[in-house]
């Protein structure tokens, strides 16, 4: 009976979507039935599937008869139900306060994991790896102190550094700024204590 339970709320709430105005008395039962379910398990502490099925029937036909009867009182019954149904899915009793789910407010954490060491890799920063025609590629800075253009296979990368798999060798430098404006040849000023790709 629980396994179904969620094809059954899809379903209720695909008809809803559909009928609702023209088949109002049968919305309301549908709400009723949906609630009775989940109510069931919340008032028997082990219902059986034939407990929660009865009790389900029975708030759903009170509410077809209200809502074929006693129109407004329906509305706000059916509206009062679907509030205890939502107030029970989101604030479970059988929780204690402290490990209670958190809101969607309290669900802002920054998680970094490590998914694996590579030893003796070179890295570069993910700044100075430029897209172009031919793929990715770095301006590295020769000893003349003019600059080519290499192509890289990169391993991995985040937003602050790349793993380079091939192109680049440990202590090379790279450039890291204004690429644009650079061509293989032009001649570059290293500033203020260049590290290289590294390992």
């Amino acid at each position: 009976m629980n396994a179904s339970i969620p094809i059954l709320s899809a379903l209720i709430g695909a008809a809803v979507l559909l009928f609702g105005r023209k088949l109002f008395w049968l919305c309301v039962a549908a709400i009723g039935f949906a609630a009775g379910v989940t109510l069931a398990s919340h008032i028997v502490s082990e219902p059986t599937p034939l407990l929660q099925l009865t009790f389900a029937i029975l708030l759903g036909f009170i509410g077809a008869l209200l809502a074929l009867f006693v129109q407004k009182l329906a509305i706000g019954l059916a509206g009062f139900i679907a509030g205890i149904h939502a107030a029970l899915g989101v604030l479970d009793p059988a929780i204690p306060a402290g490990n209670r789910p958190a809101t969607v407010d309290e669900l802002h954490e920054v998680v970094t994991l490590t998914v694996g060491e590579q030893r003796d890799a070179v890295v570069a920063p993910a700044v100075a790896i430029q897209r172009g025609q031919q793929g990715l590629y770095a301006f590295v800075v020769k000893q003349d102190g003019t600059v080519e253009s290499r192509p890289v296979t990169v391993g991995s990368s985040d937003e602050k550094e790349a793993v380079i798999d091939k192109g680049l060798a440990p202590g090379e430098i790279v450039v890291t700024d204004g690429q644009l404006r650079l061509s293989p040849g032009a001649k570059v000023q290293v500033k203020g204590g260049a590290a290289g790709s590294g390992s």
